[in-house]
């Protein structure tokens, strides 16, 4: 409500965020857990305020940090599926250690797909991610 002396109007928007209506503000401060659709809410109008005051998400060093940790997790998620994809599909072995650290994330997209394309065995496809050139060293087990 707003009040403007000596009447009280109802508005259905906030004054001062004008994208957050009464309903979201009163669900926001009612509910005793956030629910899908209060963040929806506080997204939209932090997006909106953000927007009017020039800024984006990647202006707030934290939040820079943030986006760019969830980028890199995606891309190492999405490389490792690959990889794990095309073992698969040539019959390859693998133990489920290979992916479940970082181990594979320290290597290119393009030599993880070569070494998992021209490997024999999970012990090959470490050491050509190992070697420099792509090929396994002269000692390496098939």
């Amino acid at each position: 409500q707003r009040v403007q002396f000596p009447v009280v109007k109802s508005v259905q928007f906030s004054i001062a965020i004008d994208s957050w209506t009464a309903a979201e503000i009163h669900l926001a401060l009612n509910e005793p857990q956030r629910s899908a659709e209060t963040w929806q809410a506080l997204e939209r109008v932090g997006r909106a305020l953000g927007e009017r005051e020039g800024n984006a998400p990647g202006d707030d060093p934290i939040m820079r940090r943030l986006l760019a940790d969830a980028r890199r997790e995606g891309q190492d998620e999405a490389i490792a599926t690959t990889v794990r994809d095309i073992l698969a599909q040539r019959g390859i072995a693998h133990s489920p250690a290979l992916f479940a650290s970082d181990r594979l994330s320290a290597h290119a997209t393009e030599r993880l797909v070569a070494a998992a394309l021209a490997c024999r065995s999970e012990a090959d496809f470490l050491a050509r991610l190992q070697a420099t050139d792509g090929r396994p060293p002269p000692d390496a087990k098939a």
